[in-house]
């Protein structure tokens, strides 16, 4: 079904953007913004208005979070590198 295609595709980006952040990558919000969008088509489609609710709250955050970084964070000097 079209619905668990969607499921999916919001796990996936979420965990890309997850990634994305823990490497101080200011894209990150916008994959997660993505995978918020997903998420809010798949809450209304099984009408678990909680979780719709709380995944439009992500969405405005990571609104937020992107408009407030300039660029990417800098990382530690012991952090693995790509």
């Amino acid at each position: 079904m079209l619905i668990d295609v969607i499921e999916w595709l919001g796990t996936i980006v979420s965990v890309v953007g997850a990634y994305a952040n823990a490497r101080g990558k200011r894209n990150s919000f916008l994959l997660w913004g993505v995978g918020n969008v997903f998420f809010i088509f798949f809450a209304a489609h099984y009408e678990h208005w909680g979780f719709l609710s709380l995944q439009v709250t992500y969405l405005a955050i990571n609104a937020i979070g992107y408009t407030s970084w300039s660029g990417n964070a800098p990382l530690k000097k012991n952090a693995p590198q790509d």
